[in-house]
């Protein structure tokens, strides 16, 4: 079922792939900065147009221009190869995902084939942003946190090291936000499970260790060639300023995003209504088992109680009958 969906997810996602430019002034200055990377040879610090550009980590640009190094050249296709493959590696770990969850390839067949027609996957699986660079490996840490949380201690190592792995590139994909991100989705995960505690079993050291040896590198020579506090400044602006101002023209209150989400989402945001009556619903079913499983401990009950010689309903609870007068 695996292979099957990897042919399918290749033809649609690397179908005419280059049949568009740079229309976007994004995908220009990552496909430019890769470019200049390439003709400068200098692959620590990005530049674009001829200056310093730090608003983004260089894994981007880096895998632009290794996809880009048969040619010589950075096109259209070339420049989009590194989202497509991202995104083949997002239906790979969500069939992954539903094979485990289920214990049956069929719902991760299915899982894939959903993801891959879901319009904003497909979207942006085309474009040279870090979106689905960073959504990937997030769903990658995710996945493995998983995996590692729910299998026995022998094999929880593994799952970790890919873990930490996952949140080293996704650092250099979007600074910061790579590691808060997945952190804060896992944080709450344990809250609600009630196992906080976890966190002793993920490995902490050897994930800093990961992550020196993955991000460390390319931060010292930064710094080398740069000053510090211009690399923590960008990294602040962009993990916190991006999304708490108005600087970089995020203007629109948080409700405008609501119709994007829906439009995102699209086909299967028409699911949406009857995906929350039946959670709802659910949710019902759940407390209504809860308080009729607790009736003979807490809740009244109802009986027929023999009272004056006649049979009449009456709310009494178990342990308190009501006798005949």
């Amino acid at each position: 079922m695996l292979a099957i969906l990897i042919t399918i997810s290749c033809f649609v996602l690397f179908f005419d792939l280059g049949g568009r430019g740079f229309q976007n002034k994004d995908y220009l200055r990552f496909a430019e900065t890769a470019r200049e990377m390439m003709f400068t040879g200098d692959y620590t610090v990005p530049h674009y147009a001829g200056k310093i550009y730090l608003a983004k980590p260089p894994l981007l640009m880096w895998t632009i221009a290794l996809s880009s190094q048969f040619g010589g050249i950075i096109t259209p296709f070339t420049a989009r190869i590194p989202s497509a493959l991202c995104a083949l590696l997002s239906i790979i770990t969500v069939f992954l995902f539903g094979k485990h969850l289920y214990k049956n390839p069929m719902a991760g067949f299915w899982a894939g084939l959903i993801l891959l027609s879901n319009y904003m996957f497909f979207l942006y699986s085309r474009t040279v942003k870090t979106d689905m660079m960073l959504a990937t490996f997030i769903f990658t840490a995710l996945y493995t946190f998983y995996m590692g949380y729910t299998t026995d201690a022998q094999r929880r190592r593994i799952y970790f090291v890919l873990f930490y792995v996952s949140i080293a590139l996704a650092i250099l994909t979007k600074g910061p936000l790579g590691f808060i991100l997945p952190f804060v989705i896992i944080f709450i995960y344990l809250l609600c499970k009630r196992e906080l505690v976890f966190f002793k079993h993920i490995h902490g050291l050897m994930g800093f260790g990961i992550l020196g040896l993955m991000v460390g590198p390319w931060v010292i020579l930064m710094c080398q060639k740069i000053e510090l506090n211009t690399v923590i400044n960008n990294a602040f602006s962009e993990s916190v300023v991006r999304y708490s101002t108005e600087e970089y023209g995020h203007k629109q209150p948080f409700y405008f995003f609501l119709p994007e989400l829906i439009k995102g989402f699209l086909p299967y945001s028409i699911f949406f209504p009857v995906t929350f009556v039946y959670l709802f619903s659910k949710k019902v079913e759940r407390i209504m088992e809860i308080v009729g499983g607790s009736q003979y401990g807490l809740s009244p009950s109802l009986s027929l109680c023999p009272s004056r010689g006649v049979k009449a309903p009456a709310i009494s609870f178990p342990c308190i009958r009501r006798w005949r007068s």
